[in-house]
């Protein structure tokens, strides 16, 4: 009989290895049927049934095998990823706990669990676990690439790219690396390197579909939308329930303009992934979901259930996914409030949304006087008196400086429509400029920029052209819409003298509203909170005062109250200023086909309306804390 059980065995084997798994599980029965307790053949079976995505089967060999013997760590470490597969994630953690336990020095259980605890942000223990597997198994490309990803979601971008170097000097060919490595590049807003890395990865693993994704990324970063569209479309050719490629692709289809194309995309992604909060705010955004809708009550019963879970419990100790997802639920129904004029119910939302997302930043609104204080005394009437007889004179940029929500993307729009203009949008060029002259100057202090040889000033100057891509003939001008460039506006002078700079402001008060009822992309710490939102205003309007009495007419200030009440006149007046002829396609902005990568991308394809100036009144009792706050001069024009 064991004769007969040994060649089934091995006939199994030989089935496995050529993945005829059908033949495979008939031999390995025959032997089970004479012997239930062989844990050799439950073992073979139990792989059987995972190769062909049976886990529950598979789960109740594996269970028969540790009821067989308790102390078989294999069998337990198996158990554990399959309740991972069925979602069942703490009996998975009890099961990789159980198999490290039989033994200590099982490193797969180590990386399986630092898995677990990735998944749920929980990343210093995700961190250990891993790093205990590096010290049992130090070879393995794997373990720093994993540790790299915890530091990426913490937003420790320089520990990330070490652990990342590390693993790809384990392996320079380990595709998942360069494919994360490419991720954090994204991160940094360095898309050049990220599409070399990611072309790599790509190049090693064509099918890898969440490379295709990040490049994706890559390109949209450097503004070339066809390529992301493109590359958006492999990934999910690749794998069609990869959600954040249909995310990114309704994202770019937003900055389009095609609202039918995003709403598809993100509706795709509740498709894949039905409680998807970042699908569903991008729908409430794009418009194209009410109040009423069923959608709408499906997210506000996980609005409800996340509330509970956040109140019965310190936040320290809440998952962050958790957070996060009742931050983007809470602007959503604020804004549905707010659409359908049921004030105080909105505010109450975005209150609770601005709270939540405060209390996840580290942010002191002071640190920001003291150093807008110092630019302000480095930067006086004195210092700057030469300035225009130094630097790169180039005539080619339009800076656009402001506050967020103030018009500003209705200027670049304007200026962009002009046959002579590309629209470059928010890019961070200057600020980077600045930080790197840092490393010229004796002490590192802007005091010293003065004492540059004009050659260094003028080379600073030609460091921000030359770095500028434009894209079609016959382009002389373009447009930097980086709004917080109005705290470099002396060294901008200094370095690019004939420099056109344009100052857009608004209403404060429906400024800030604005402002505290959106959720930003990018980290505006100040935004989150009515008083510190008012104090970075008084802020922002304290250097503005600064730069406009410094260099007086150079600088076009114009209110958006006064731009769309006379609209023929001013828009006239902003060309004629940019040193540039009227044309009528200015006027007619909303046909502007560009790319518009920015919370406005909405509302500057349309013909003008005045539905948000004062809109503020309707929630003056909300905005005590910041009418009292903000500087009383700034009011006194619109009385």
């Amino acid at each position: 009989m064991s004769e007969n059980i040994n060649e089934n065995i091995n006939l199994s084997l030989k089935f496995y290895k050529d993945n005829n798994f059908k033949s495979s599980l008939e031999c390995i029965n025959k032997v089970i049927v004479k012997d239930q307790k062989s844990i050799k053949a439950l073992g073979i079976r139990a792989s059987i049934y995972e190769k062909t995505n049976s886990f529950e089967k598979a789960l109740n060999d594996l269970i028969t095998i540790s009821e067989i013997d308790p102390s078989h760590t294999f069998a337990h470490y198996k158990i554990g990823q399959c309740y991972a597969i069925f979602n069942q994630y703490e009996k998975a953690e009890r099961y990789f706990l159980k198999s490290i336990e039989l033994d200590v020095n099982y490193a797969p259980a180590y990386v399986e669990i630092g898995n677990l605890y990735l998944k749920f942000s929980l990343f210093d223990k995700a961190i250990q676990y891993y790093k205990d597997c590096e010290d049992l198994d130090p070879g393995k490309a794997l373990i720093p690439n994993n540790i790299a990803n915890c530091y990426l979601q913490m937003g420790d971008l320089d520990k990330a790219e070490d652990y990342f170097n590390k693993s790809l000097e384990i392996d320079q060919n380990y595709y998942l690396a360069l494919s994360n490595r490419g991720s954090l590049f994204n991160r940094k807003k360095d898309y050049k390197r990220a599409i070399v890395d990611l072309k790599k990865s790509i190049e090693l693993n064509p099918d890898f579909a969440e490379s295709h994704n990040n490049l994706g990324l890559s390109y949209v970063g450097l503004g070339e939308y066809l390529n992301a569209e493109d590359s958006y479309k492999k990934a999910i050719y690749l794998n069609p329930n990869l959600f954040e490629a249909h995310n990114n692709l309704g994202g770019i289809y937003i900055d389009l303009g095609k609202r039918g194309d995003a709403q598809k995309s993100f509706k795709k992604v509740l498709d894949i992934d039905k409680f998807n909060t970042g699908a569903f705010r991008s729908l409430v955004f794009n418009k194209n979901i009410e109040i009423k809708d069923d959608i709408s009550d499906r997210f506000y019963q996980l609005y409800q259930k996340r509330a509970e879970i956040i109140n019965e419990n310190n936040l320290n100790n809440v998952n962050k996914k958790i957070i996060n997802d009742q931050i983007n639920l809470a602007f959503s129904f604020g804004q549905l409030h707010d659409a359908e004029k049921k004030y105080d119910e909105a505010f109450s939302f975005f209150q609770n949304g601005n709270d939540l997302y405060r209390s996840t930043l580290n942010y002191d609104v002071e640190l920001e006087h003291n150093v807008h204080n110092r630019i302000i005394e480095v930067f006086n009437k004195e210092s700057i008196k030469d300035s225009s007889s130094k630097g790169y004179k180039s005539d080619v940029p339009i800076f656009i400086v402001g506050m967020p929500r103030s018009g500003s993307t209705l200027i670049e729009q304007i200026i962009s429509s002009h046959s002579k203009v590309q629209g470059m949008g928010e890019i961070d060029l200057i600020r980077r400029i600045v930080f790197e002259s840092l490393d010229l100057l004796k002490n590192k202090d802007f005091q010293n920029l003065f004492l540059l040889s004009d050659d260094q000033l003028i080379n600073l100057g030609k460091k921000y052209i030359t770095n500028i891509e434009i894209n079609n003939e016959g382009i002389e001008r373009i447009t930097d819409k980086q709004l917080y460039n109005f705290t470099y506006i002396g060294f901008i002078k200094t370095i690019l003298p004939n420099a056109k700079i344009i100052h857009i402001k608004r209403h404060p008060l429906d400024t800030c509203l604005s402002i505290y009822t959106m959720k930003f992309e990018g980290i505006q710490p100040y935004a989150y909170n009515l008083e510190e939102l008012a104090k970075f205003y008084n802020l922002y309007g304290m250097v503005m005062d600064h730069w406009e009495k410094t260099f007086q007419n150079s600088i076009f200030t114009i209110s958006y109250e006064d731009l769309i009440n006379n609209f023929e006149e001013n828009v006239s007046k902003l060309l004629d200023y940019c040193d540039l002829d009227f044309e009528d396609d200015c006027i007619n902005f909303f046909n502007n086909k560009r790319v518009v990568d920015t919370a406005s991308s909405l509302q500057v394809r349309e013909k003008l309306y005045t539905s948000s100036v004062n809109r503020w009144r309707n929630y003056q009792k909300q905005l005590l804390p910041l009418i009292k706050t903000i500087n009383k001069d700034y009011l006194k024009h619109y009385e």
